[in-house]
């Protein structure tokens, strides 16, 4: 978590100013950021209140195999399928 807020503190959460890499595809919108030392990948949404930018974290993993990108693709398209269930 601590490195999680130290790398928001730092100022824009997207390229080109900022430190994370945005996601194309049905990642469309979110953005990673990969701590190497870690060996980590953490997909997130920038979302833009006032002027406080939050991150919504999507899915914290390894960066083997692209795991953690089909973790974050599950889990929009389950949360898109349930507010599709609540509208009706």
């Amino acid at each position: 978590m601590a490195l999680i807020r130290a790398r928001a503190m730092r100022g824009p959460l997207c390229k080109p100013k900022g430190i994370g890499e945005p996601l194309h595809g049905e990642l469309h919108g979110f953005v990673r950021i990969k701590p190497k030392h870690l060996g980590l990948r953490i997909v997130y949404r920038p979302v833009q209140k006032d002027e406080t930018v939050m991150m919504e974290i999507i899915a914290i993993g390894p960066r083997e195999k692209d795991q953690v990108y089909r973790r974050a693709a599950r889990r929009i398209a389950q949360f898109a399928e349930e507010m599709t269930r609540r509208k009706e």
